[in-house]
């Protein structure tokens, strides 16, 4: 019982570590696509916080991504992001 009981702390862990440094990753390739110069995590800056992205679509990434790619106004700045870095963001920004 013990060892199942390290075992299983060990993972979880492992888990929540793997979580933080992906967390750390798409907040990086935020700032790296731009996100960052007119949103912040928690506080409004030109746009909307993530945070409250993540109240009207929470953990609804996919949503979030068809919004703003219907956004006229994010056309030009995600035009040289790739899909799967958009999906990423987007996924991340629901899970806050």
């Amino acid at each position: 019982m013990k060892r199942q009981w390290v075992v299983t702390t060990v993972a979880l862990g492992v888990a929540l570590a793997m979580g933080a440094a992906r967390a750390q990753d798409a907040e990086a390739l935020a700032k790296s696509s731009g996100c960052l110069e007119c949103h912040t995590v928690a506080k409004k800056k030109v746009g909307p916080a993530f945070k409250e992205l993540a109240k009207k679509f929470p953990k609804q990434g996919d949503k979030l991504l068809a919004a703003l790619k219907a956004d006229k106004n994010h056309a030009d700045m995600i035009k040289d992001v790739k899909e799967d870095d958009l999906k990423t963001l987007a996924n991340w920004i629901a899970s806050l």
